[in-house]
């Protein structure tokens, strides 16, 4: 499923994060849409080969190659290894929100975030995470574990009118989840980017639990290159930031139509 904003030209699609978070980019994509046509894949398979997959087959048949390819926090290490797998398809890769490509760089998430949170979501969260990622819980669980990270993750978020999301898919989480961690452990995700032959754009808020050092230090130490955009007063959602919603979506047009 695909949801399609805007007018032609279609230039870019936008990924969602999660794993099993289906429609939480729509923000970002129907913000994008002012300047450009921009498909939003839905995806919905239980492992990294059936997302490549789907992937794959979504932006051929909805945008012409070679296309912008944005990914949001999950989605921009899915992008990355569609990237590196399907070059002929994409002539740029923006990672905004992107989780560690290191294993080393995993703690700081959790820190971070429970600094943000009072002491009771902070015991609430630590519970869901550990039951979701041993592959428990429900679909209710992974939306309050969605509803927590959010607070979390937000330097002062802005209330915004943004397309329907989905209902969490926990299974996707349970099934997805450890088989990303095993790959960014090993090594395995951080491999794919000497694959990549397009330019990378990263795009990180300053504030963002996910530390931005976790992704452009890894790819520095491989001499990637690289162009990257701190955000201040900015968390994990840019779209959603109270003061760095206008200055991302100024980045974004630039990138995708230069």
């Amino acid at each position: 499923m695909v949801r399609i904003y805007g007018a032609p030209p279609y230039r870019a699609a936008v990924v969602h994060g999660g794993p099993g978070a289906p429609g939480t980019a729509g923000g970002l994509a129907l913000g994008l849409s002012q300047f450009c046509g921009v498909l939003e894949p839905l995806q919905s398979r239980l492992s990294l080969r059936e997302l490549l997959d789907e992937l794959t087959a979504q932006l051929q048949e909805f945008l012409p190659a070679p296309c912008v390819l944005i990914g949001h926090s999950f989605g921009a290490w899915l992008c990355a290894m569609l990237t590196a797998e399907r070059p002929e398809l994409i002539r740029k890769l923006i990672l905004v929100g992107c989780g560690p490509l290191d294993a080393a760089y995993t703690g700081q998430i959790g820190t971070r975030r429970l600094q943000n949170l009072n002491p009771k979501d902070a015991e609430e969260f630590l519970r869901l995470d550990s039951l979701l990622e041993g592959g428990g819980g429900t679909d209710a669980d992974l939306a309050r574990l969605g509803t927590l990270a959010d607070k979390a993750d937000h330097f002062q978020e802005l209330q915004i009118q943004e397309p329907e999301s989905f209902p969490p898919d926990s299974r996707a989480y349970g099934s997805l989840w450890p088989e990303i961690s095993r790959l960014r452990k090993s090594g395995g995700l951080l491999d794919v980017f000497p694959k990549i032959s397009c330019p990378i754009v990263l795009i990180q808020g300053e504030n963002d639990p996910h530390p931005p050092a976790g992704v452009s230090a890894p790819l520095e130490h491989l001499g990637i290159p690289l162009r990257q955009h701190l955000l201040p007063r900015c968390g994990h959602n840019p779209w959603r930031e109270q003061y760095a919603r206008e200055p991302f979506f100024r980045i974004l047009k630039q990138e995708v139509l230069g």
